[in-house]
Protein backbone atom coordinates (compact mmCIF):
# COMPACT_ATOMS: atom_id res chain seq x y z
CA UNK A 1 0.00 0.00 0.00
CA UNK A 2 1.55 3.60 -1.06
CA UNK A 3 1.92 6.11 1.95
CA UNK A 4 -1.24 8.26 2.19
CA UNK A 5 -3.44 5.90 0.36
CA UNK A 6 -6.69 5.00 2.57
CA UNK A 7 -9.48 2.88 1.10
CA UNK A 8 -11.61 6.10 0.67
CA UNK A 9 -9.57 7.38 -1.75
CA UNK A 10 -10.09 4.11 -3.90
CA UNK A 11 -14.11 4.70 -3.26
CA UNK A 12 -13.37 8.22 -4.87
CA UNK A 13 -12.00 7.08 -7.67
CA UNK A 14 -14.43 4.39 -8.66
CA UNK A 15 -17.39 6.92 -7.88
CA UNK A 16 -15.90 8.76 -10.70
CA UNK A 17 -15.52 6.09 -12.31
CA UNK A 18 -18.95 5.27 -12.43
CA UNK A 19 -20.42 8.78 -12.90
CA UNK A 20 -18.17 9.27 -15.68
CA UNK A 21 -19.33 5.85 -17.43
CA UNK A 22 -22.80 6.95 -16.93
CA UNK A 23 -22.20 10.32 -18.59
CA UNK A 24 -20.29 9.05 -21.12
CA UNK A 25 -23.63 6.55 -21.83
CA UNK A 26 -25.84 8.89 -21.72
CA UNK A 27 -23.63 11.26 -24.21
CA UNK A 28 -23.52 8.53 -26.90
CA UNK A 29 -26.88 7.87 -26.83
CA UNK A 30 -28.35 11.36 -26.37
CA UNK A 31 -31.43 12.03 -28.91
CA UNK A 32 -29.89 15.53 -28.87
CA UNK A 33 -27.20 16.87 -30.48
CA UNK A 34 -24.55 17.15 -27.87
CA UNK A 35 -20.79 18.62 -27.69
CA UNK A 36 -18.07 19.48 -25.45
CA UNK A 37 -15.60 22.35 -25.92
CA UNK A 38 -13.05 23.35 -24.76
CA UNK A 39 -13.54 26.85 -22.61
CA UNK A 40 -9.90 28.41 -23.21
CA UNK A 41 -10.09 28.24 -26.98
CA UNK A 42 -13.20 27.10 -27.74
CA UNK A 43 -12.07 23.85 -29.48
CA UNK A 44 -14.27 20.98 -30.17
CA UNK A 45 -13.07 17.86 -28.03
CA UNK A 46 -16.05 15.55 -28.39
CA UNK A 47 -19.29 14.95 -30.14
CA UNK A 48 -22.40 12.51 -30.50
CA UNK A 49 -23.64 11.06 -33.28
CA UNK A 50 -26.76 13.41 -33.25
CA UNK A 51 -24.49 16.33 -33.41
CA UNK A 52 -22.57 15.45 -36.49
CA UNK A 53 -26.12 14.36 -37.86
CA UNK A 54 -27.42 17.94 -37.47
CA UNK A 55 -24.58 19.68 -38.56
CA UNK A 56 -23.97 17.67 -41.54
CA UNK A 57 -20.41 16.89 -40.83
CA UNK A 58 -18.18 13.64 -40.29
CA UNK A 59 -17.46 13.51 -36.56
CA UNK A 60 -13.76 13.77 -37.61
CA UNK A 61 -14.46 17.01 -39.30
CA UNK A 62 -15.36 18.60 -35.99
CA UNK A 63 -13.17 17.25 -33.18
CA UNK A 64 -10.22 19.73 -32.37
CA UNK A 65 -11.51 22.36 -34.51
CA UNK A 66 -12.94 25.89 -32.87
CA UNK A 67 -15.23 28.51 -33.63
CA UNK A 68 -13.97 29.89 -36.40
CA UNK A 69 -12.68 26.90 -38.10
CA UNK A 70 -16.40 25.34 -37.61
CA UNK A 71 -18.77 28.33 -37.92
CA UNK A 72 -22.10 26.45 -36.77
CA UNK A 73 -24.34 29.35 -35.35
CA UNK A 74 -26.28 31.54 -37.99
CA UNK A 75 -25.05 34.44 -36.50
CA UNK A 76 -21.00 33.98 -35.00
CA UNK A 77 -21.42 37.14 -32.76
CA UNK A 78 -24.68 35.42 -31.06
CA UNK A 79 -22.20 32.32 -30.09
CA UNK A 80 -19.62 34.50 -28.57
CA UNK A 81 -22.05 36.24 -26.79
CA UNK A 82 -23.60 32.72 -25.33
CA UNK A 83 -20.35 31.22 -24.43
CA UNK A 84 -19.43 34.36 -22.23
CA UNK A 85 -22.46 35.13 -20.78
CA UNK A 86 -22.60 31.23 -19.86
CA UNK A 87 -18.97 31.19 -17.81
CA UNK A 88 -20.56 34.73 -16.17
CA UNK A 89 -23.50 34.03 -15.38
CA UNK A 90 -24.37 30.01 -15.36
CA UNK A 91 -26.41 27.40 -17.04
CA UNK A 92 -29.00 28.48 -20.39
CA UNK A 93 -31.81 26.69 -20.78
CA UNK A 94 -33.78 25.58 -24.01
CA UNK A 95 -32.89 28.99 -26.05
CA UNK A 96 -33.94 29.04 -29.46
CA UNK A 97 -30.75 29.46 -31.70
CA UNK A 98 -29.96 28.96 -35.58
CA UNK A 99 -27.28 27.32 -37.02
CA UNK A 100 -25.58 26.65 -40.17
CA UNK A 101 -25.35 23.06 -41.68
CA UNK A 102 -22.42 21.77 -43.78
CA UNK A 103 -24.79 22.77 -46.92
CA UNK A 104 -25.74 26.33 -45.78
CA UNK A 105 -28.95 25.58 -44.57
CA UNK A 106 -30.46 27.28 -41.39
CA UNK A 107 -31.31 24.50 -38.65
CA UNK A 108 -33.36 25.74 -35.74
CA UNK A 109 -32.53 24.27 -32.04
CA UNK A 110 -33.38 24.70 -28.69
CA UNK A 111 -29.69 24.71 -27.10
CA UNK A 112 -28.83 24.22 -23.33
CA UNK A 113 -25.73 25.04 -22.48
CA UNK A 114 -23.26 24.76 -19.26
CA UNK A 115 -19.90 24.78 -18.34
CA UNK A 116 -18.15 21.50 -16.35
CA UNK A 117 -14.21 20.97 -15.20
CA UNK A 118 -12.88 17.95 -17.49
CA UNK A 119 -9.58 16.86 -16.72
CA UNK A 120 -9.06 19.85 -14.53
CA UNK A 121 -10.09 22.63 -16.82
CA UNK A 122 -13.41 23.97 -17.78
CA UNK A 123 -15.46 23.25 -20.82
CA UNK A 124 -18.84 24.18 -22.02
CA UNK A 125 -21.46 21.41 -22.60
CA UNK A 126 -23.69 22.18 -25.87
CA UNK A 127 -27.63 20.06 -25.91
CA UNK A 128 -29.02 21.26 -29.09
CA UNK A 129 -32.82 19.76 -29.91
CA UNK A 130 -33.53 20.01 -33.23
CA UNK A 131 -37.10 21.57 -33.33
CA UNK A 132 -36.94 21.62 -37.20
CA UNK A 133 -39.96 19.50 -37.77
CA UNK A 134 -41.73 20.87 -34.93
CA UNK A 135 -41.37 24.26 -36.25
CA UNK A 136 -43.04 23.26 -39.82
CA UNK A 137 -45.63 21.46 -37.66
CA UNK A 138 -47.04 24.41 -35.90
CA UNK A 139 -46.70 26.73 -39.03
CA UNK A 140 -48.94 23.87 -40.77
CA UNK A 141 -51.16 23.86 -38.22
CA UNK A 142 -51.06 28.03 -38.30
CA UNK A 143 -52.15 28.06 -41.50
CA UNK A 144 -54.76 24.94 -41.32
CA UNK A 145 -55.70 27.62 -38.65
CA UNK A 146 -56.22 30.43 -40.79
CA UNK A 147 -57.98 28.78 -43.54
CA UNK A 148 -60.40 27.31 -40.88
CA UNK A 149 -61.11 30.91 -39.55
CA UNK A 150 -61.17 31.96 -42.73
CA UNK A 151 -63.88 29.43 -43.84
CA UNK A 152 -65.48 29.82 -40.38
CA UNK A 153 -65.92 33.58 -40.46
CA UNK A 154 -66.97 33.59 -44.19
CA UNK A 155 -69.82 31.04 -43.96
CA UNK A 156 -73.20 32.08 -45.29
CA UNK A 157 -74.49 29.41 -42.77
CA UNK A 158 -74.23 30.45 -38.99
CA UNK A 159 -71.96 28.68 -36.81
CA UNK A 160 -71.36 27.82 -33.14
CA UNK A 161 -69.28 26.22 -31.10
CA UNK A 162 -70.15 24.91 -27.70
CA UNK A 163 -67.96 23.15 -24.93
CA UNK A 164 -70.44 21.14 -22.83
CA UNK A 165 -70.87 21.93 -18.86
CA UNK A 166 -72.23 19.94 -16.00
CA UNK A 167 -72.62 16.19 -17.90
CA UNK A 168 -75.12 18.45 -20.66
CA UNK A 169 -77.00 20.45 -18.52
CA UNK A 170 -75.54 23.52 -19.70
CA UNK A 171 -73.55 24.65 -23.43
CA UNK A 172 -71.51 27.30 -23.78
CA UNK A 173 -70.34 29.64 -26.55
CA UNK A 174 -66.84 29.21 -27.58
CA UNK A 175 -66.69 30.51 -30.87
CA UNK A 176 -69.33 32.51 -33.18
CA UNK A 177 -68.86 33.45 -36.63
CA UNK A 178 -70.04 36.39 -38.40
CA UNK A 179 -73.42 34.82 -40.31
CA UNK A 180 -74.47 33.90 -36.71
CA UNK A 181 -74.00 37.53 -35.56
CA UNK A 182 -75.90 38.39 -38.52
CA UNK A 183 -78.89 35.98 -38.08
CA UNK A 184 -79.21 36.29 -34.50
CA UNK A 185 -78.50 40.41 -34.17
CA UNK A 186 -75.96 39.66 -31.14
CA UNK A 187 -72.21 40.15 -31.49
CA UNK A 188 -69.33 37.70 -30.85
CA UNK A 189 -68.08 39.01 -27.86
CA UNK A 190 -71.45 39.21 -26.37
CA UNK A 191 -71.95 35.87 -26.47
CA UNK A 192 -68.67 33.83 -25.80
CA UNK A 193 -68.44 32.34 -22.12
CA UNK A 194 -72.01 32.42 -21.94
CA UNK A 195 -74.84 29.14 -21.46
CA UNK A 196 -76.97 28.87 -24.67
CA UNK A 197 -79.98 29.12 -22.90
CA UNK A 198 -79.07 32.55 -21.15
CA UNK A 199 -78.61 33.82 -24.30
CA UNK A 200 -81.32 32.36 -26.61
CA UNK A 201 -83.86 31.38 -23.94
CA UNK A 202 -86.23 30.24 -26.62
CA UNK A 203 -84.09 27.05 -27.18
CA UNK A 204 -85.31 24.89 -25.00
CA UNK A 205 -88.80 25.35 -26.01
CA UNK A 206 -88.16 24.64 -29.27
CA UNK A 207 -86.40 21.05 -28.73
CA UNK A 208 -83.18 22.40 -30.09
CA UNK A 209 -80.99 21.72 -26.14
CA UNK A 210 -82.15 18.09 -26.26
CA UNK A 211 -80.91 17.72 -29.59
CA UNK A 212 -77.68 18.80 -28.53
CA UNK A 213 -77.78 16.57 -25.60
CA UNK A 214 -79.07 13.58 -28.17
CA UNK A 215 -75.78 14.22 -30.40
CA UNK A 216 -73.83 14.83 -26.95
CA UNK A 217 -74.14 11.08 -25.62
CA UNK A 218 -74.28 9.65 -29.18
CA UNK A 219 -72.15 11.33 -31.09
CA UNK A 220 -74.70 10.53 -34.57
CA UNK A 221 -75.69 14.31 -36.04
CA UNK A 222 -78.90 15.11 -36.14
CA UNK A 223 -81.55 17.44 -38.56
CA UNK A 224 -83.43 19.75 -36.08
CA UNK A 225 -85.81 22.73 -38.05
CA UNK A 226 -87.30 25.53 -36.01
CA UNK A 227 -90.26 27.16 -36.95
CA UNK A 228 -91.85 29.97 -34.67
CA UNK A 229 -95.28 31.00 -35.48
CA UNK A 230 -97.30 33.55 -33.96
CA UNK A 231 -101.06 34.65 -34.34
CA UNK A 232 -100.87 31.76 -36.90
CA UNK A 233 -98.25 33.72 -39.14
CA UNK A 234 -94.86 32.43 -39.35
CA UNK A 235 -92.59 34.68 -37.53
CA UNK A 236 -88.75 32.58 -37.79
CA UNK A 237 -87.34 29.23 -39.05
CA UNK A 238 -84.19 27.93 -38.83
CA UNK A 239 -82.45 24.57 -39.86
CA UNK A 240 -80.38 23.34 -37.58
CA UNK A 241 -77.40 20.43 -38.39
CA UNK A 242 -75.99 19.95 -35.06
CA UNK A 243 -73.19 17.13 -34.25
CA UNK A 244 -70.27 16.47 -32.30
CA UNK A 245 -66.35 16.98 -32.70
CA UNK A 246 -63.97 14.37 -31.69
CA UNK A 247 -63.13 16.73 -28.58
CA UNK A 248 -66.35 16.32 -27.48
CA UNK A 249 -67.41 19.84 -28.30
CA UNK A 250 -71.07 20.50 -30.10
CA UNK A 251 -71.33 22.46 -33.48
CA UNK A 252 -74.56 23.98 -34.56
CA UNK A 253 -74.77 25.03 -38.09
CA UNK A 254 -78.05 26.60 -39.38
CA UNK A 255 -79.61 28.92 -41.62
CA UNK A 256 -82.67 30.93 -41.54
CA UNK A 257 -84.76 30.05 -43.80
CA UNK A 258 -87.97 32.41 -42.99
CA UNK A 259 -88.06 34.83 -46.38
CA UNK A 260 -88.02 31.38 -48.69
CA UNK A 261 -90.57 30.10 -46.58
CA UNK A 262 -92.93 33.29 -46.67
CA UNK A 263 -91.67 32.83 -50.12
CA UNK A 264 -93.12 29.44 -50.10
CA UNK A 265 -96.15 30.23 -48.09
CA UNK A 266 -96.60 33.14 -50.65
CA UNK A 267 -95.80 30.78 -54.08
CA UNK A 268 -98.60 28.23 -52.82
CA UNK A 269 -100.98 30.99 -51.76
CA UNK A 270 -101.04 32.30 -55.61
CA UNK A 271 -101.02 28.92 -56.31
CA UNK A 272 -104.28 28.07 -54.54
CA UNK A 273 -105.71 31.83 -56.32
CA UNK A 274 -104.77 30.58 -59.75
CA UNK A 275 -106.44 26.95 -59.05
CA UNK A 276 -109.43 28.79 -58.02
CA UNK A 277 -109.32 31.65 -60.98
CA UNK A 278 -108.73 28.49 -63.41
CA UNK A 279 -112.26 26.86 -62.19
CA UNK A 280 -114.39 29.97 -62.23
CA UNK A 281 -113.05 30.72 -65.81
CA UNK A 282 -113.82 27.32 -66.42
CA UNK A 283 -117.15 27.53 -65.14
CA UNK A 284 -117.97 30.94 -66.74
CA UNK A 285 -116.64 29.42 -70.22
CA UNK A 286 -119.02 26.67 -69.62
CA UNK A 287 -121.89 28.59 -68.84
CA UNK A 288 -121.38 30.86 -71.68
CA UNK A 289 -121.09 28.06 -74.13
CA UNK A 290 -124.24 26.89 -72.62
CA UNK A 291 -126.09 30.22 -72.94
CA UNK A 292 -124.39 30.65 -76.73
CA UNK A 293 -125.75 27.26 -77.47
CA UNK A 294 -129.46 28.20 -76.06
CA UNK A 295 -129.23 31.06 -78.27
CA UNK A 296 -128.42 29.33 -81.28
CA UNK A 297 -131.08 26.61 -80.81
CA UNK A 298 -133.93 29.76 -79.86
CA UNK A 299 -132.74 31.54 -83.67
CA UNK A 300 -132.42 28.64 -85.13
CA UNK A 301 -135.64 27.44 -84.05
CA UNK A 302 -137.52 30.70 -85.01
CA UNK A 303 -136.02 30.64 -88.14
CA UNK A 304 -137.12 26.98 -89.47
CA UNK A 305 -140.57 28.53 -87.93
CA UNK A 306 -140.65 31.29 -90.69
CA UNK A 307 -139.54 29.36 -93.85
CA UNK A 308 -141.68 26.89 -92.95
CA UNK A 309 -144.96 29.25 -92.44
CA UNK A 310 -143.67 30.78 -95.98
CA UNK A 311 -143.83 27.42 -97.84
CA UNK A 312 -147.65 27.03 -96.81
CA UNK A 313 -148.58 30.23 -98.02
Amino acid sequence: MHPGYSPKDSQVRKTVARSQKRFRYAFLTSPDSVAIIRAKDRTYIDVNEMFSLFLGYAKENIIGKNFKQLAAWQDPKEQNRLLNSIEKRGPVINLETRFIDAEGGVKTGLLSAMTMPLDQEPHFVLAIRNIDALRQVEEALEKSEARYRELFNNMSSGVAVFEPIDDGRGFVFIDFNRAAERIEHLKKENVLGRNFVDVIPSAEKYGLLDTFNRVLKTGKPEYHPVAVYKDGALKLWKENYVYRLPSGEIIDVYDDITERKLAESKLLLYQEKLQSLASELSLVEERERRAIATDLHDQIGQTLSVIKMRCFE
